[in-house]
């Protein structure tokens, strides 16, 4: 992976594969702020935002491995160190305003394109064509906001699901152009795959860095997320030998419920 100076930018470039590039044209980052409101009830939310501001920092200045972008009047607003070695580029994100709380960064995309994870996404294993709010929160009732049983739960209950809904979210995706993205923040987010020539990604809050993997298989990819965030470990053995029942009720019922399955010949191994 490797910096390239490019006329009016600069390009994340590994094996002719540009994985992240800005001109005055076509710029990578957008900044602004914004005053988000966040109701709960009973772990769904419901979010609005109003973006007070917006806009694209067009000017780019590159010294090394350092770029500092402007908007204006050359006043650097944001500052990218990037890290680069084989098959993977950090790219470190510091702004200088600290007004800004809100950051759009845009990534090339191709119109055919396909893009998967963001976490446990259940509704859409293939994410374009959508975006995806990554916010942690009851899966809801339904995925559908067309269906009458959704449509209920929203109006009695402020229960009904959406496509993106999902206990666990995560600002990482793979690219069937053979390269993984992730995002350094917690905040909320909001990962936009619905444009043909790039996407956008939305974050919050001024993100650490953003990280790029690329490899020649997917399975080589896998490999480097999976080095990056860890390995699941081995399962118990025990595990193996029977069902574990996920159970509600109180004491009386939960027990009742083993003791009769049990009773009827089913190894568990757990509650």
């Amino acid at each position: 992976m490797q910096l390239v100076n490019i006329e009016n930018g600069f390009s994340l470039i590994e094996n002719d594969k540009v994985v992240f590039s800005h001109t005055i044209d076509n710029p990578a980052i957008f900044i602004g702020k914004g005053k988000e409101k966040m109701d709960i009830y009973r772990g769904n939310f419901d979010i609005e935002d109003y973006v007070i501001e917006r806009y694209p920092l067009k000017n780019a200045k590159v010294d090394g491995n350092k770029v500092l972008l402007s908007a204006y009047n050359d006043v650097v607003e944001i500052e990218l160190n990037i890290e680069t070695k084989d098959n993977y580029a950090k790219v470190n994100i510091k702004a200088t305003n600290d007004n800004v709380n809100r950051i759009w960064i845009r990534i090339p995309a191709q119109k055919e394109e396909f893009v998967w994870g963001c976490g446990e996404q259940m509704s859409y294993f293939n994410l374009r064509g959508r975006h995806f709010p990554l916010w942690t929160s009851e899966p809801g009732v339904g995925r559908d906001k067309t269906t009458e049983i959704t449509f209920l739960s929203d109006k009695y209950n402020k229960a009904g699901g959406d496509y993106y809904n999902t206990n666990y979210p995560q600002p990482t995706f793979v690219s069937s152009r053979k390269y993984a993205c992730h995002v350094n923040s917690t905040a909320y987010a909001d990962f936009d795959f619905r444009n043909e020539a790039f996407h956008e990604l939305q974050i919050w809050e001024v993100p650490e860095s953003i990280e790029f993997f690329t490899a020649d298989t997917f399975l080589g990819i896998i490999e480097e997320l999976s080095d990056r965030f860890g390995k699941q470990p081995k399962l118990a053995d025990w595990l193996y030998d029977g069902v574990i029942l996920g159970l509600k009720g109180g004491e009386e019922n939960t027990f009742s419920r083993m003791e009769n399955a049990i009773n009827h010949g089913i190894p568990v191994v757990g509650v």
